[in-house]
């Protein structure tokens, strides 16, 4: 093998810091691309607090009893954060709630017009009807 003659690099103890340096850069590196992800974080809609993207989606539970929404209380805006809620859905539902004096419970919501049975299933995870006094 043959020895490449630098003289900047035959003094002594230079080889050692080329290589120390070497390692400084690689260990920047390495550092910099663990933290990639967190350079360009995104304000989030609702709170506007900075959301770290992350590398994999976490999957979501199903909605707590304290995430869901009581049908005879939650205005139409309230309702449209439900998946498969739009605005016309959501004022359908309160105009139904309006009409017949509050919903006596969840599966009041094949009833309302345009929400078939698998809808109203779907919606009926995030709703719920507190009890009412007779």
């Amino acid at each position: 093998m043959r020895r490449l003659n630098i003289p900047a690099l035959s003094r002594p103890g230079a080889r050692r810091l080329t290589v120390l340096c070497a390692y400084a850069c690689l260990l920047c590196a390495l550092c910099l691309i663990a933290r990639l992800p967190a350079l360009n974080p995104t304000p989030s809609p609702s709170t506007g607090a900075v959301e770290l993207p992350t590398r994999r989606p976490t999957p979501t539970p199903g909605p707590s009893a304290r995430a869901r929404l009581d049908l005879n209380h939650a205005d139409a805006w309230m309702l449209t954060a439900i998946p498969g809620v739009g605005e016309t859905t959501a004022e359908r539902i309160v105009a139904y709630r309006e009409e017949h004096g509050g919903f006596c419970s969840v599966e009041e919501l094949d009833n309302v017009p345009g929400i078939g049975e698998a809808r109203a299933a779907q919606i009926a995870l995030y709703v719920f009807v507190e009890e009412r006094d007779p």
